[in-house]
């Protein structure tokens, strides 16, 4: 998420984090579990619609780490409607996870930009003798950083946004 887009729930998703909330969540693409669990985790919150205000919950209910104890705050409707539609409408992360599925939540800053990640040196590696004979292969260290700014790059270029 961005906070330049949804600066609320980015400041509620940093302090849940802050709470002890995983980052790290698992999706459930059942829409009755997520049903279940947005009820439990709201049934404590009632509508502020009247003001423009909606209930934000994190962890999502659409993830198996929502639901009762989710943190929760009201954050200006239209970035909730912003938020949804990022995670699950056409062209949003939920459209690319199948049920089960990890994903990481990593909320960006609107005043920085990510440092820029050097390509890893390629280097020469010998490979164990096969079959009487050597072989050699390039190879690149092994990094997550790359999947990490894939989705930040993927959300950014988001048709719906953040």
């Amino acid at each position: 998420m961005n906070e330049d887009k949804t600066p609320s729930i980015y400041q509620h998703t940093l302090n849940s984090f802050r709470n002890g909330k995983p980052q790290v969540l698992t999706y459930d693409s059942n829409k009755e579990n997520q049903a279940e669990r947005r009820k439990q985790s709201l049934k404590n919150y009632p509508s502020r619609a009247s003001e423009g205000l909606q209930a934000d919950e994190y962890p999502y209910a659409s993830t198996k780490e929502g639901g009762e104890g989710a943190d929760v705050a009201y954050v200006p409707a239209s970035e909730n409607r912003s938020q949804g539609g990022s995670l699950g409408g056409f062209g949003g992360l939920y459209r690319t996870l199948k049920n089960g599925d990890q994903f990481l939540v990593l909320p960006v800053p609107k005043d920085k930009e990510p440092d820029a990640v050097p390509e890893p040196e390629t280097y020469t590696r010998p490979i164990p003798i096969i079959n009487s004979r050597a072989i050699d292969r390039s190879v690149k260290p092994a990094t997550t950083t790359g999947t990490i700014i894939l989705v930040i790059i993927a959300i950014i270029l988001s048709p719906i946004g953040i």
